[in-house]
């Protein structure tokens, strides 16, 4: 079935514009073992995005342009996404997933993140789609529509061509990245990372965890941290209320400020540069009860954070981290895979010092799953004097570490 529409000009045109249409196409989708999706939005004035374009592409199949603004009756197209035998083809498609999350209240099953399975197969950490794509099959993508406003109408046929190619490459970079993960034995890798990273925590994040999103957090005092704390909450909970982002409801500026204040009122409020009259008038009293009641909140009971629990790590930790990342590299290297893919090198004094503490790296990444096999071993080894460098040949040598001088 041609599903390519034209213009009485023959220019040509967003493809499904009606529930029927859609609910015909569904139905073709659902027959393919998978199918590529990518998607347009709009977010700049909103928490949740808008969705303006859905772009959807199989192997034997020209892309198909989806007009959400005509859309009724979404149930087809969440019946492809939760269908479990049909795999959904994205990349980098965390905000594309969290739309149809929001959508269905639950996650399309069956997911394969192009961005996320190049990083475990050599391609490097983030890597874009435009890139991939050339590294991949030698083609080079057309530029200079990725900040076109995707709810106007009609679209332009440069902009429908942009947004076409989004997916047109991404079923056969989809068969590449699989024959590579296989011959690597990396699939389960894929599929590990995958989970980790999307899935419904990701987009239910907890609100007493929202103060972590504030800018210069973590200069206050334990005193006015929790009253942030208390003030994030507030702020995360309110902004999705109204739809709004976060820092149409507050500034992060007036946040750090507003939690400096050691008693709250409509004058304080006003004074406080970043506020804005109309959230003053609609939400000042709900500001300042939160803030009052936060400063009420006996020290026995402050949230514990890092700056209140922990001390920095100590030098003998951050020497060992130092030494440590000299051996992850060339792991990484031997694996051919980004070294920031294995660990962040900032959580490694912390994890060495967590390490001395608890004697093992149970319940964090490197310890566990495929992370715990590639790097958590030859770490733990490392701490514990199993492994040894030295220069040979000129070379770094890692006696203990059998891949060391590979």
């Amino acid at each position: 079935m041609v599903w390519l529409r034209e213009s009485t000009h023959g220019v040509r045109m967003i493809d499904i514009q009606s529930d029927k249409a859609l609910a015909g196409f569904c139905a073709e989708a659902s027959r393919q073992d998978a199918v590529a999706i990518d998607t347009e939005f709009i977010r700049e004035r909103t928490f949740y995005p808008i969705l303006a374009l859905i772009q959807v592409n199989w192997k034997t199949h020209a892309p198909v342009l989806i007009d959400p603004l005509q859309i009724s009756d979404w149930a087809p197209f969440h019946d492809l996404l939760k269908n479990p035998d049909i795999c959904k083809i994205f990349h980098a498609g965390r905000q594309d997933i969290e739309i149809f999350y929001y959508q269905m209240g639950e996650m399309p099953l069956n997911l394969f993140d192009t961005q996320i399975a190049a990083s475990m197969c050599g391609y490097g950490d983030q890597i874009g789609y435009s890139a991939l794509v050339s590294r991949l099959l030698g083609t080079q993508l057309a530029k200079g529509s990725s900040f076109t406003n995707w709810l106007q109408r009609p679209l332009t046929e440069s902009q429908l061509n942009y947004a076409r190619d989004d997916v047109l490459y991404l079923p056969a970079v989809y068969d590449r990245l699989i024959k590579r993960a296989e011959s690597k034995n990396r699939l389960s890798w894929i599929r590990e990372e995958t989970s980790a990273q999307l899935n419904h925590a990701v987009f239910e994040p907890d609100p007493n965890s929202m103060w972590r999103k504030v800018k210069k957090a973590n200069s206050l005092s334990p005193r006015n941290m929790v009253v942030l704390q208390a003030l994030a909450r507030w702020r995360y909970e309110t902004a999705r209320r109204l739809d709004k982002p976060l820092r149409f409801v507050v500034s992060d500026e007036a946040m750090i400020e507003l939690a400096k204040v050691e008693k709250l009122n409509y004058e304080s409020l006003h004074a406080r540069r970043g506020m804005q009259s109309k959230i003053i008038e609609r939400h000042g009293h709900e500001i300042i009860d939160t803030h009052a009641r936060a400063r009420t909140i006996p020290k026995s009971e402050w949230p514990v954070t890092r700056n209140s629990r922990e001390k920095p790590p100590g030098e003998r930790s951050e020497a060992l981290a130092d030494l440590s990342w000299l051996l992850i590299k060339e792991i990484a290297r031997n694996a051919d895979i980004a070294p920031t893919h294995l660990i962040n090198k900032k959580e490694l004094a912390g994890l060495i010092e967590s390490y001395f503490k608890e004697g093992d790296l149970s319940g964090y990444p490197v310890g566990e799953g495929w992370r715990g096999e590639m790097i958590g071993k030859p770490l733990v080894d490392l701490i514990e004097g199993r492994i040894a460098i030295h220069v040979r040949d000129h070379r770094i040598v890692w006696d203990g570490y059998e891949d060391g001088d590979h």
